[in-house]
This record gives C-alpha cells, sequence and structure tokens, in this order.
C-alpha cells in the first residue's frame, strides 16, 4: 500500500513538473517562396537549474526542410538557457495550404523510488509553419486502382480546395508498361465541384494483354489546369507452370536427379524461386522432403529446378510425389507418380487443363473465331434438317 502510495505521490509530482525545461517561441510563420533559404532559431530553457541532457527531434511531413547542427543539447545547473539555429530551405513545389514541422525538445531522467526505477520523459515543442498561398482554383486528386475478375476499376477521389467554383473535370488514364509504352487509353466521366466540395472521377478497363505488372498515368484536367497521378497495378497474378518432369542416368540405391522445367506467366524477372518435392510411398508415408536450390526467372521464360533424392533402401514401385513451388509469397503444387525400376524412373504425365503459356488465357480473337465456327456449324446443321424435312412432306 505505502509502496502504491509514493508511485502515486510521484505521478503527481512529475505532472507538476512539466514546465522543468521550456521553449521559445511557440511558432514561427515562414510565407512560402520556392528554393527559399532563411535561418531560424528558438531557446531551450533550464528551468530548475539542474545538470541534463535534452535530445532534439524534428517531426512533420516536410521535416526534411529544417536543419539542425545539433543533435542534444547538455546542461549545467549554472546555464539557464541555449539557443538554437536551424536553416530552413523551402522546395520548389509545396502543396497549397499550411505545412506544420515540429521541433521537440526532449529531457529523459531515470528516477526511482524504493528501488523502482521509473523513466519520466519531459518534452516541449516550438513550431515552423510554412504557409503556402492557396490559388483561385486548386484541386486535391488521388489515384485508386482495384481488380476484380477480369475487370480494372479507376477511380480517382476529387475536393476542390480553390476559391472558386471549378465547372467540369475529368481525367484521362494511359495504360502502360513499366518501359513506358503506351498500350491503352481511356477516359473517365466528368463532374463540376462547387468551393469545398468532393465527388470522385470513375473508368473501368478490360484488358486484353499479357498478365504482369503495368503503370496508370491519369492527367485530371480542370478548367485550365491539369494534375497527375501514376500508380502500378497487377493485370491477373504472378504465377509460374510447371511444364515436364524427368529423371536421367539413375540407377537404383543411387542418388537420383529430378529436373524439373517451369515456366514464368509473368512481365517482371521473379527473383527466389524455389522447390519442394514429398515422396509418399503406397501407404501414404512420407519418406523424403527435398528443397531444390532457389533461381530466378525472366519475363515468359523458362527455367529448371533440381531435386536430390537418395534412394538407398528404396525398393522398386510406384511412389507419390507433390511438387511445391514457392515464389513472390505464392505457391504452385502439382501432383505425380513416379515408377522406380531398377535403372529407371518414369514419371507420369501432369494432367491439367491447357494453358497458353504466354498469356495464361484465351485470347479475345481466338475466341470470338471459335464462337463464329460454332454458330456456322449449327447453321448448317439446321438447314439441312430443314431441308429434308420438305423432300419428306413432297
Amino acid at each position: 500500500m505505502k509502496r502504491i502510495l509514493l508511485i502515486t505521490l510521484f505521478v503527481f509530482l512529475l505532472a507538476v513538473n512539466v514546465l522543468a525545461i521550456g521553449i521559445s517561441p511557440g511558432i514561427r510563420t515562414v510565407n512560402y517562396e520556392p528554393k527559399l533559404k532563411t535561418i531560424g532559431s528558438f531557446t531551450v530553457y533550464n528551468t530548475e537549474h539542474k545538470d541534463m541532457r535534452v535530445f532534439l527531434n524534428i517531426e512533420g511531413e516536410y521535416k526534411e526542410i529544417i536543419r539542425i547542427k545539433e543533435d542534444y543539447i547538455d546542461f549545467t545547473s549554472d546555464k539557464e538557457s541555449k539557443t538554437i539555429e536551424y536553416k530552413i530551405k523551402i522546395p520548389e513545389y509545396l502543396e497549397p495550404g499550411e505545412h506544420i514541422i515540429k521541433i521537440i525538445a526532449i529531457e529523459q531522467e531515470p528516477r526511482s523510488i524504493e528501488g523502482i526505477s521509473i523513466g519520466a520523459v519531459l518534452a516541449v515543442m516550438t513550431q515552423v509553419k510554412v504557409s503556402v498561398p492557396i490559388p483561385e482554383i486548386y484541386l486535391e486528386s488521388e489515384l485508386h486502382i482495384a481488380a476484380e475478375g477480369n475487370i480494372i476499376s479507376f477511380t480517382i477521389p476529387i475536393k476542390n480546395l480553390g476559391k472558386s467554383d471549378i465547372q467540369e473535370v475529368m481525367a484521362k488514364i494511359d495504360i502502360e508498361t513499366l518501359e513506358g509504352k503506351i498500350i491503352d487509353t481511356i477516359a473517365t466521366d466528368s463532374a463540376q465541384l462547387k468551393v469545398n466540395e468532393n465527388s470522385e472521377l470513375n473508368a473501368v478497363w478490360i484488358p486484353d494483354v499479357d498478365s504482369g505488372l503495368y503503370k496508370a498515368g491519369a492527367v485530371v484536367a480542370y478548367d485550365n489546369e491539369a494534375s497527375q497521378e501514376e500508380r502500378q497495378f497487377n493485370v491477373g497474378e504472378v504465377h509460374i507452370e510447371v511444364l515436364e518432369i524427368g529423371v536421367d542416368k539413375f540407377k537404383l540405391g543411387e542418388i537420383a536427379k529430378f529436373n524439373v522445367a517451369i515456366q514464368s506467366i509473368w512481365n517482371q524477372k521473379i527473383d527466389d524461386v524455389f522447390g519442394e518435392m514429398q515422396i509418399h510411398n503406397k501407404n501414404k508415408e512420407l519418406l523424403a522432403k527435398i528443397n531444390s536450390p532457389t533461381t530466378s526467372i525472366e519475363p515468359y521464360k523458362k527455367g529448371e529446378l533440381e531435386f536430390y533424392w537418395d534412394t538407398k533402401n528404396i525398393v522398386q514401385d510406384r511412389y507419390d510425389i507433390k511438387l511445391i513451388l514457392y515464389y513472390n509469397g505464392k505457391t504452385t503444387e502439382k501432383d505425380f507418380e513416379a515408377d522406380v525400376k531398377s535403372n529407371k524412373i518414369i514419371t507420369s504425365k501432369i494432367t491439367g487443363g491447357a494453358v497458353n503459356l504466354k498469356t495464361g488465357k484465351l485470347s479475345l480473337k481466338k475466341a470470338t473465331i471459335f464462337l463464329g465456327a460454332i454458330v456456322v456449324i449449327i447453321g448448317l446443321i439446321w438447314i439441312i434438317y430443314r431441308s429434308r424435312r420438305k423432300k419428306l412432306a413432297v
């Protein structure tokens, strides 16, 4: 009970002692000028006249604007205050509005009561406010991208932060490869915005491209002004396909080398690809778990993984093998069968649907031709059927 009362008293004294250090001024305002360089200062006060160290920290979205040489200040009991200079370097462009950068002075002094160590942290703050004029016409926007099935949706939230109504705002979006080649261009709907009003622009895109990583560049145009937004997005998913599994030059009782041919269905290089092979007997007992070395696969290229299985104490029989590929936080799994003979291992064919190894899907053009052919065949069958019915009727 006594300890609780002492701790409570200590917390109370700590609260009273908030002003153990002081700082001034509380705030300084800097009017925005592109590439402006200036110097400011603040003073930290040792109000308790004690030996202490005060650390200095800068916080805020644009904290890189301010530079201070000192990381901390050392006070002695006879030193009442210290003035610190800082440099301000304004970039060529800042968003309109007010931007606050905080300079925080922190005293950390360990204290103890009856053997209980408590770290008391006291902090005071001065602020630098960079004021950027708000223009007559000013729009805030950002680009959001979402994929659902085979549809890519683009949403651009917009807000009128200027002093006048905006009569019309719309956006043009260029779909590009990461190398900058434009694949397609789409337009959003349009909107009108009163001062401080929010809205959003929308557009959809149905891709007919290879699976991979792309980027969208949006130009938002409004009342003879424009802003740009850019963001990367995926079409489809990162995928590696297993093409073939085989074993060469094998003798039972020795090391069997499995060669697994794989292929990337993605338009960017995939690093750190490796596989795991699990071998089971007919009773589903796990006999071996083997990992391959890691490798990298270039866009749409083939690669190979190697697995080594020690067949000592293995008899001639059929074995179930599960292959798992690991890459980019994803997996591909394939099951196959291995028939182990005295001088060879025969792997079964991997069953599954046919896949276009470059795109992972049937192209729109081929699908249209296929459907058209079916329609023509059905039409011919109907004509022949009608013709025969007429002859029978006669």
